[in-house]
């Protein structure tokens, strides 16, 4: 995608075309994925909403392709409201619903949706609902599964989770790309054979493209990356936001999240780094540190229920955990109870779906107070009506002007949450902040006497000349270059 198409930019891409309300029939089969193959541009927005895909549908009959899903092989948009009970095959990056996110800065996100069916792949990256993230892109954003649950078998070589296969090369997720895994849980089963035709690079091409970008190295653990939930992050930082997901205790999984590769904390926190627990997680590295993406929890040791937590039999269907999943932050609010007792969705009632922040305040300065007029988001619902949300209905948390930082900022409405970051310019002691020197010469050419060779850099007697003599300029705190070429140009006329 490019600046030639209006809006081509995540989150606000143009959409090219939505899919409602289709039915695969039982005993249809498909080679490849069950509605779109998704391998486009960017630009290319799918929305897939209200469809089914039947008990008795084979999706990737031979199972020998890559990229397969019920119904998108590569998604950049967003599947809300649909079901599938379908045989999924594949050999890598084969999910329940989607089989791995389509564009490296596209949206990929599943939302009030349901796989009750078989997830078979030969190689890695396996989910019940997608299969895995972009490949080789160490800032995409990340995918976001809301809503969302899954009771069927999922089966991989490696990097297999109840709901999600992974992450593979998100090494930072920032601000303009979050993740967010919220209110889902998985009740099936889940096994990694650790038994890939060839090894795992050799396997799986987006794996190779990754490692073009990335120093991964194999663990060599044979198939530990494993999860009731997600089965191998690349990293997780305060972007990735993961809470309030259940899966069986039973279902084949020592932890929620099987492996993560990097956790990035806070400087404070990271001297008190915890241990890890090999029941916790299978494979870890070091915790990084940084202060505008670093996590202050503790998301695999002592906090790591609060991302993905077991549950027994007896707390799926008592209420136990529909209760938790209707009370969480971003819930759909339409949890009920289904066959013996366990939750299912409601999707006759209409609830909002989905809270973005449009405009928000990207600087402010020291001690300032945020301003609710500067704030806006909207909200959208199932029934596809949005409503426009002014920060004075909004809520917010998270904000501090005191000290020079950025700063991650809840924006509440209802029972939804939207984060958006600013940054603090300077400290409430000193609201203005020290002036900074800096010293600029521009330099230019004299014009040409002939024909100019561009492709052999021959500019026929052009030559190089001073056009601004070097000059300190005192400029306030926080200015930008923009500034500094204003103030030069200015003071030279």
């Amino acid at each position: 995608y490019g600046d030639w198409t209006a809006s081509a930019a995540y989150p606000d891409m143009p959409l090219t075309v939505t899919i409602d309300d289709v039915t695969l029939k039982a005993g249809s089969q498909t080679l490849q994925s069950g509605l779109i193959d998704g391998n486009a541009s960017g630009a290319d927005t799918v929305r897939i909403l209200n469809s089914t895909v039947e008990k008795g549908v084979t999706i990737g009959y031979d199972g020998n392709q890559d990229t397969i899903g019920s119904f998108a092989g590569a998604l950049n948009g967003t599947i809300e409201n649909c079901v599938s009970s379908a045989d999924v095959r594949g050999k890598n990056n084969v999910g329940g619903l989607v089989g791995i996110k389509g564009q490296s800065m596209g949206n990929c996100s599943v939302r009030d949706s349901a796989f009750h069916g078989t997830v078979s792949a030969s190689g890695t990256y396996a989910g019940g609902i997608i299969g895995s993230g972009y490949p080789s892109a160490p800032n995409t954003p990340c995918v976001t599964i809301q809503n969302c649950y899954a009771d069927g078998s999922v089966t991989g070589a490696d990097d297999v989770g109840g709901l999600f296969g992974g992450e593979p090369s998100c090494r930072q997720c920032w601000a303009n790309g979050i993740g967010y895994i919220q209110n889902n849980y998985f009740s099936g089963t889940v096994h990694a054979s650790g038994a890939a035709e060839t090894s795992r690079a050799d396997s799986n091409p987006f794996i190779r493209i990754k490692r073009a970008f990335t120093a991964e190295t194999e663990s060599g653990d044979g198939g530990a990356h494993v999860g009731g939930i997600v089965g191998n992050m690349k990293s997780l930082d305060r972007y990735n936001v993961v809470s309030n997901n259940y899966y069986l205790d039973s279902c084949g999984a020592q932890a929620g999240i099987g492996s993560v590769g990097s956790v990035t904390k806070m400087p404070a926190q990271n001297a008190a780094a915890s241990s890890r627990s090999a029941k916790a997680f299978a494979a870890q590295s070091a915790a990084d540190e940084n202060p505008r993406f670093g996590r202050s929890d503790d998301p695999t040791g002592a906090d790591a229920g609060r991302l993905a937590a077991p549950a027994t039999g007896e707390q799926f269907s008592d209420g136990s955990v529909l209760s938790r999943l209707n009370g969480g932050v971003n819930s759909s609010g339409t949890w009920v109870k289904g066959t013996g007792g366990r939750p299912m969705l409601d999707t006759g009632k209409t609830h909002m779906v989905s809270l973005t922040v449009t405009d928000y305040p990207k600087s402010c300065e020291g001690g300032s107070s945020l301003d609710d007029d500067s704030v806006s988001a909207v909200a959208a619902y199932s029934d596809r009506t949005t409503e426009s949300v002014s920060g004075s209905r909004m809520r917010f948390s998270g904000f501090d002007s005191k000290t020079k930082s950025y700063q991650t900022v809840a924006a509440k409405y209802q029972n939804h949450a939207s984060l958006f970051e600013t940054r603090i310019t300077s400290d409430a002691a000193d609201p203005s902040g020290s002036p900074v020197t800096v010293s600029f010469r521009l330099i230019g050419a004299t014009k040409s006497n002939g024909s100019v060779d561009l492709k052999n850099g021959d500019y026929k007697g052009s030559r190089y000349v001073t056009w601004i003599p070097t000059k300190s300029y005192t400029l306030p705190a926080d200015s930008k270059v923009s500034d500094l070429l204003k103030k030069a140009l200015g003071d030279a006329g």
